[in-house]
């Protein structure tokens, strides 16, 4: 993990490898699994981030960042 213009982002990767190359050519799926991992809206961390801080998940596989597939854990936390 590392902040990046007031963004925390994280770098995942699925394990074990194999299943990380399945989820990345599987969008919907890996996105679903990202979404999973964001922490839940009563998690201790969201206490201790200003309210414009952000998680991001990033997917990285092989080297290489998913960045267009990237999820915001605020996003997610938002009502429908």
């Amino acid at each position: 993990m590392r902040w990046r213009d007031g963004q925390l982002l994280a770098s995942i990767t699925p394990w074990p490898y194999q299943e990380a190359f399945k989820l990345w050519y599987d969008q919907t799926r890996l996105a679903e699994t990202l979404r999973d991992l964001c922490p839940k809206g009563d998690a201790p961390v969201w206490s201790l981030m200003k309210p414009d801080e952000d998680i991001l998940l990033e997917p990285t596989v092989g080297g290489k960042s998913g960045v267009e597939a990237r999820v915001s854990c605020r996003k997610v936390l938002q009502p429908s």
